[in-house]
């Protein structure tokens, strides 16, 4: 199983805050499409790789990311990974 369980979607959208670190977390909701941030590129989709592997040893494909849209999206298809 994947330890995603042991995260909440808030706590999931929070860490966040981490990767897109220039754009304010109050602006950020779980039905946010990320891909529309100005920050988004493919140097974010190796810093949510590295960031959640590391913290929570959450291992997220690339191809997982790019399929989704939303943050509730992706937490959704890392679930059911």
């Amino acid at each position: 199983m994947n330890n995603i369980s042991k995260v909440s979607r808030e706590e999931f959208l929070l860490e966040f805050e981490n990767i897109f670190d220039e754009t304010p977390i109050a602006s950020l909701s779980l039905s946010t499409n990320y891909k529309d941030l100005d920050e988004w590129s493919s140097l974010i989709v190796l810093s949510i790789i590295a960031h959640f592997e590391e913290k929570f040893s959450i291992v997220i494909a690339p191809k997982t990311i790019y399929d989704n849209e939303t943050f509730n999206e992706l937490y959704n298809s890392i679930s059911q990974a």
